[in-house]
Parts: structure tokens; sequence; C-alpha cells
């Protein structure tokens, strides 16, 4: 049994609306028309089962789930994907062996187990790119032209997480907890690597972890959210992935992507343009690769290809950046790791 407490988004006051099993594992309510009308809803559960009380989410009404309403849709079909065909990068911008030593990245490994390379990185805009190397419990920096890698010691529980960089130099860290099953911690190192903060979640798991448009982090939400008041919704599945831009209340504009291969984890969805790039993975059972699209009004102006080439396990949505007319990627091979940049040709 349980209660549904929803309200109109940019409302103060919850309404509170039973649910109703459907014999199985599910609950389920039917609202009013008008909360349709309002271009979305915000609502948490209290859900009682053998005796116990659950609040979903758990930050209740202080951080309720939020539903958007999307009027309607800009179809993308993007048919049978053709795999061999992977664009090139233009630029090298960073590249280790794997190890221990001042230009490598450590790779954890074992004959039952499986390869974890590097986490994550991020370009904080001055050129340098910043590594997460958790398996060395350090963060790697590349300045831009190369020379010598600044090494800063930070502490992390294991297993994989992510990272975002200030542009003052400023880092968070996203420790997933790793088999000490601790819950994500994130961890704030000021540029010379003291660390500021830590602070746990209330969720039990966390993949990633980005910068606000005023370049703090602030609490989870259910929509990224970017200068001008832009937010980006992302509902995927095998077998279509749905994007809209939000601004205020409303769904301004939404896409539906599909196509005849499968599609994977959606990596990277961000504003470019009057549209949004993405970056998602298209795979068989003996295939992968990754589809960079660039979504506008009219539909899909361009796309292209990008080899996988993830050798070594790293964060599961920290693969790519996106800085400027820049497209980044985390790669990884038996022979080390680099991170390559794809020009997206100055579109916006």
């Amino acid at each position: 049994a349980g209660t549904a407490y929803v309200r109109p988004q940019g409302d103060r006051a919850y309404m509170e609306v039973p649910l109703s099993s459907d014999g199985d594992a599910a609950l389920s309510t039917s609202l009013p028309a008008r909360f349709a009308r309002a271009g979305g809803i915000e609502y948490y559960a209290v859900v009682e089962s053998g005796g116990e009380s659950l609040t979903l989410p758990p930050g209740g009404p202080a951080a309720p789930h939020r539903a958007t309403v999307v009027p309607s849709w800009i179809d993308v079909e993007l048919g049978a994907h053709r795999f061999g065909a992977a664009t090139a990068p233009d630029r090298r911008i960073a590249s280790a062996r794997w190890g221990r030593g001042d230009r490598e990245l450590g790779l954890d490994t074992g004959p039952e187990q499986a390869r974890i390379g590097p986490s994550a990185f991020d370009v904080p805009g001055d050129g340098s790119v910043v590594v997460l190397d958790q398996v060395n419990r350090r963060l790697a920096v590349f300045k831009r032209g190369g020379g010598a890698v600044r090494h800063v010691p930070i502490p992390f529980s294991g297993g994989e997480g992510d990272l975002a960089v200030e542009r003052d130099g400023t880092v968070h860290v996203l420790d997933e907890g790793g088999t000490a099953r601790r819950g994500p911690v994130v961890r704030t190192f000021g540029a010379a690597g003291d660390l500021r903060s830590s602070i746990p979640l209330a969720a039990r798991s966390a993949d990633m972890l980005r910068l606000g448009p005023d370049g703090q982090v602030a609490r989870s939400r259910q929509a990224r959210l970017f200068g001008g008041g832009e937010e980006v919704l992302v509902r995927a599945s095998p077998n279509e992935a749905r994007f809209a831009l939000v601004r205020g209340d409303k769904a301004v504009r939404s896409w539906r992507v599909a196509g005849e291969t499968t599609l994977g984890e959606v990596q990277l969805a961000e504003p470019y343009g009057n549209g949004l790039l993405v970056v998602l993975r298209e795979w068989t059972e003996t295939e992968a690769e990754f589809s960079v699209l660039e979504l506008t009004p009219s539909g899909l102006r361009r796309s292209f290809s990008v080899e996988r080439a993830e050798w070594a396990e790293s964060g599961p949505l920290s693969r790519f950046r996106l800085d400027g007319d820049s497209l980044y990627q985390l790669r990884s091979a038996p022979s080390g790791v680099e991170i390559v940049a794809f020009d997206l040709g100055g579109t916006r």
C-alpha cells in the first residue's frame, strides 16, 4: 500500500493521492487533467510494506521526483548503424602508459575481474586535462603543451567514480564507495590538493557528477541544469532515447531518437547551437560504437561514429566531455590511456 504526494510544478502545496496495487509489484494512480496542463508535476511517495514505511525518493518533499509533460516530439530515425566507419580524432590531448610512474595511469586487473582504468576526466577550460586516476588514488593534471604531469594524492574507496573541475582549479570527486559499500560521497579539493569538504550522498548509488551553471555543485536533480535556465531531461531505453530541453516549467523542444540498432547508455546530452549535442552507444552482441548526434529544431543536422576504445572500464557516464566546439573522449587500449578531441566545426 502507499500514498503519493503530488503538486503541479511551481506550486507549494502537495495533494495527497492514494496508490492502488496492480496485483504485481507496481503501485499507481490517475491524476486530474489540471496536472497535465501545468506542464509537469513533482511528487514523492510513502510506501508501506511488511510493517515498514519507505519514502521514495529519500528526500521526500524537500527533493521530490519530477515529471515533465511533453506536448510533441521531433522524431529522429537513425536506421541501422554502420559499424567500422568511425571518425578519427582531430587531436590527441594527453596520453599515458599503464603503471604508477609520473606519466602513467593505474590499471586494476586480475584473472577473475574486469580491467579498471581511470574512471573519469574533465577539461576545466585552461587547456589542461584532469584525470581521476583512482587506482593510484590521485588526480593527474596534464598541462597544455605537454611537459611534466602534476599529481594530487586523494582518498578513494575503490571502484569507479567521477569528477568535475571548476575554472579556478577546484576539483569535486564522486567516490561511489567501491566494495566498502559505505555509499557515495563527494569530496572537494582546492587547486593545491587540500581537502575542503566531504559530503555523503543520500542515494545508495551515483554515476555522474557535473557542475551547475554558477560553477558550483548543488543538490542532486533529475535534470541537468545549464546557463540561461535551460535544463536537459533524458529518458533512454534499448528501443529509443528521448531528450527534452526545458525552460522554467515547460518543455520547449523535445526529440525522440530511434533506430534499427539497439541503443545503450546516453553518455552526453548538452545544449549546442539551437539544439542538443548527444553521444549515445549503439550496439549488437558482437559490436559497439558511440554515435554523436547534433539535434536541431528540424531534426538531425549531422552525425558521426566514434570508436568505443574502452579496453579498460571507466566510469559508466564519464567517457566524453564537451567544451566549446570540441568533444573530448577518454580512450584506453592495452598500451595505455589517451584523451582525444573531435572538432565540431564551430556551429555554436
